[in-house]
């Protein structure tokens, strides 16, 4: 049904022995650099309902216990775990987890991407990639709140697993991803129709067998946590099952054209360094050779955007799970065969993901400017102001100006040499 990719092998002679160790080192420098520049949040937003599982668990009548973060409890158990286990205080425990996740994230974006074709030089440029997008390791340094990095470990993990038919693997994953964050129902939706699909076209026992059984586990993985955690209260946007009410916002929500707006930003914001690095060439080169991942692609994105559409406030978080999509895409771009990508073009790419997500800028403080933290972010639910605009406008400008500087380069290489007359 899927191509399968390539399994990652080492390079010969330094790279074969050093290569991954020194992608680990480059991934906690990466850390600890937009961790220098990456104040903490002051107030302890989410603090209380995240931390609350990890010291208490699930005690009824926990005013902290409300929807979805209840059911969002893998983090918060394994950052109480640590804490326990070294006798630290619960903070310290979430700081650690969002650091390894962190950590882990980055590394296997570079695998990932390695897997899919890309260079060694291009692997490295996608992980960079992923670091300087702010919703990925500034926004989780300043919550201290790795929810969205295990979630999206995780998802590599499973994506790997996927184009390596690893069923087993990928439902064991997929299990445990829909106790992290919601966005886990995309590899969930990817999984069932993996397995369903498989009876559709063959119509064995066996395959019945699988798909019934992926369902049903996929199922009960999102629906008991649902049923059987007692939440006092919900914060979801749309929750049919503690505020039958909400699913007229099925409808309502859409019609929020700021809203909409605001996710299309968010998106180019977050797509940004693929707007820069396409060319005409390499849309041609690029379309072809991503044939074989359409339905993959238009799974992932269909449920990743209607997931968006109904997930709440922080749009700029949500579009981060792109993040797959574009591994894809960059990788192929920066695989052997592709048109070269010059060196110039990679450092200006770079530049402009770092400017135009503010990784060395300090997070506004809500408490002194409310509307200075909420511009800080690409797209926060239907807040599409000026600032907003300006960061449209930082896009336009980023694209023109790389369209220009190749333009102007590729003019002066066709320039002819002048002959001095002697």
């Amino acid at each position: 049904m899927y191509p399968s990719v390539a399994k990652d092998t080492p390079h010969p002679g330094l790279l074969q022995r050093y290569e991954y160790a020194l992608v680990l080192a480059l991934a906690i420098v990466l850390l600890l650099l937009i961790n220098s520049v990456t104040n903490a949040n002051p107030i302890g937003e989410f603090e209380e309902l995240y931390s609350t599982i990890a010291v208490n668990g699930f005690a009824p009548g926990n005013p902290n216990l409300q929807a979805p973060t209840a059911y969002r409890f893998l983090t918060p158990v394994m950052s109480g775990v640590v804490a326990r286990l070294f006798s630290l205080r619960i903070s310290t425990g979430f700081q650690i987890v969002t650091y390894a996740s962190i950590i882990l994230q980055l590394f296997l974006t570079y695998v990932v991407a390695k897997s899919f074709g890309a260079s060694i030089g291009g692997a490295l440029t996608i992980m960079l990639v992923v670091a300087l997008s702010v919703g990925h390791v500034k926004n989780s340094l300043f919550f201290n709140l790795g929810l969205e990095n295990v979630a999206q470990a995780l998802m590599l993990i499973f994506v790997l697993a996927f184009f390596r038919r690893k069923l087993v693997l990928c439902i064991l994953i997929v299990i445990v991803g829909l106790w992290t964050r919601e966005f886990f129902l995309i590899p969930a939706a990817l999984l069932c129709y993996w397995t369903g699909s498989n009876f559709v076209r063959e119509r064995t026992p066996a395959n019945l067998l699988w798909a019934a059984l992926t369902i049903t586990l996929v199922t009960a993985a999102f629906i008991l946590p649902r049923l059987l955690i007692p939440v006092t209260a919900t914060i979801q946007l749309v929750d049919p099952m503690n505020d039958p009410g909400s699913l007229r916002k099925l409808l309502t929500v859409p019609e929020d054209l700021a809203r909409d707006k605001n996710i299309v930003a968010a998106m180019l914001s977050y797509i940004l360094p693929t707007l820069l690095l396409l060319t005409p060439q390499r849309l041609r080169f690029l379309i072809p050779r991503l044939a074989p991942f359409r339905t993959f692609l238009i799974i992932y994105c269909g449920t990743m955007f209607v997931l968006t559409m109904y997930g709440g406030t922080d749009l700029y978080r949500y579009m981060t799970y792109l993040f797959i999509p574009q591994i894809i895409v960059l990788s192929i771009m920066f695989s052997s065969s592709a048109p070269r990508i010059e060196a110039w073009e990679i450092f200006f790419v770079l530049v402009v993901v770092l400017i135009h997500n503010r990784i060395l800028l300090p997070v506004p403080d809500m408490r002194q400017d409310l509307n200075a933290y909420l511009d800080f972010w690409p797209g926060f639910e239907n807040r599409f102001n000026a600032a907003a605009v300006r960061r449209l406008l930082e896009i336009v400008v980023a694209v023109a100006g790389i369209t220009l500087s190749r333009y102007l380069l590729a003019g002066r290489r066709r320039e002819p040499k002048r002959v001095e007359n002697s």
